[in-house]
């Protein structure tokens, strides 16, 4: 996280950003993000997760 004050808002803006970068993807197009995860007072904040459930609620698909 940078600027962002709540780990949701990183998640938000990651998403928004990467909307951007659908839009000019060719339809038979890849797109790799590695991403690792952060702790919260020893908890790990699974931004990972979220920004994969954010990411196909806006139409990506995930593929392992």
């Amino acid at each position: 996280m940078n600027d962002e004050k709540e780990p949701n808002d990183y998640v938000n803006n990651l998403v928004s950003h990467l909307t951007d970068c659908k839009r000019v993807l060719n339809n038979k197009g890849s797109f790799f993000l590695n991403l690792g995860d952060t702790f919260n007072e020893g908890n790990l904040q699974n931004i990972p997760h979220k920004v994969i459930i954010g990411l196909q609620d806006e139409g990506w698909i995930l593929r392992n």
